[in-house]
């Protein structure tokens, strides 16, 4: 368990992380609305991103040895929205290492992040998934509690619809510094070619709120305050100044509302986003 992080939610920077991915949503500049504004439901990630990066002070010299995080790749996420981020909104976020899997070609550790507000009650949990390639696991691993699945999608052949989308060529630029949400193989030709590749990508969770922005745009009424659950696995890579394909797989009613399942491809038609998986409130 981390020690627990304080952040206060900001209206700049809940506004600057809807405007890095492009989303004019009212919801999230109109201050002018009667409820006020709303934080993107993805900025969940930029407030646990300090707990990544300051890995030593919250979890320990031990717990995250540098020549193991060096071989780490985000590739799953999961957030439960309680309720709507606000601005001035006051938490507590406290983290621990859920689970942590043999997988073939390395491990496979998972991440729960809670987050409270001032009077402890729940606001968000996030579960990020990083694969560690070559790292292999000592034993049969362990999960701490069920873990969040989302449900299974139905057998589709056809997509219910199909939408293109430029990702600009300073897309990763903007969101490394709007969001905070800062790594060099999304920003540096140097570093980027240092690991093996000829170009630096987007950001794995910037494609997931670009595809998030347009789901809500088009099955939600514009209303992000219904999204209930979201997740989805990172396979391939998206090149910044290229177009990226989202694709609605299915639609179906449930209890709490509507699920949504997609994907998102790349440019190369591979799947840049699978298992993609949003819940809307009725």
């Amino acid at each position: 368990m981390t020690k627990p992080h304080f952040v206060e939610v900001g209206w700049r920077e809940s506004m600057n992380f809807a405007a890095s991915i492009g989303d004019a949503n009212p919801y999230y500049f109109d201050d002018t609305r009667e409820d006020g504004i709303i934080a993107p439901p993805m900025l969940a990630t930029a407030l646990t991103w300090p707990i990544f990066v300051n890995r030593h002070e919250y979890w320990g010299m031990d717990a995250w040895p540098e020549e193991i995080c060096a071989r780490q790749v985000h590739l799953s996420e999961a957030i439960l929205m309680h309720r709507p981020l606000r601005p001035e909104d006051g938490l507590v976020i406290r983290g621990h290492i859920f689970g942590v899997l043999p997988q073939r070609g390395g491990s496979l550790s998972i991440v729960r992040f809670e987050a409270e507000d001032r009077d402890g009650r729940p606001v968000f949990t996030e579960y990020a998934g990083a694969f560690f390639r070559g790292v292999r696991c000592a034993d049969a691993g362990r999960i701490d509690g069920a873990l969040y699945t989302p449900p299974p999608a139905p057998e589709t052949r056809d997509a219910v619809w199909e939408h293109a989308l430029h990702i600009d060529p300073l897309t990763a630029h903007v969101y490394d510094g709007c969001t905070g949400l800062s790594f060099p193989i999304h920003t540096s030709k140097r570093f980027a070619r240092g690991v093996g590749l000829p170009e630096p990508i987007l950001q794995g969770t910037a494609t997931l709120a670009i595809s998030l922005r347009e789901l809500v745009d088009r099955e939600a009424g514009g209303d992000p305050t219904r999204v209930k659950e979201l997740s989805c696995v990172f396979r391939g890579m998206v090149r910044p100044g290229t177009d990226i394909q989202l694709r609605l797989l299915a639609k179906t009613d449930a209890e709490q509302g509507v699920r949504l399942f997609y994907e998102t491809m790349n440019d190369q038609g591979k799947k840049a986003i699978a298992d993609g998986y949003v819940l809307l409130s009725a």
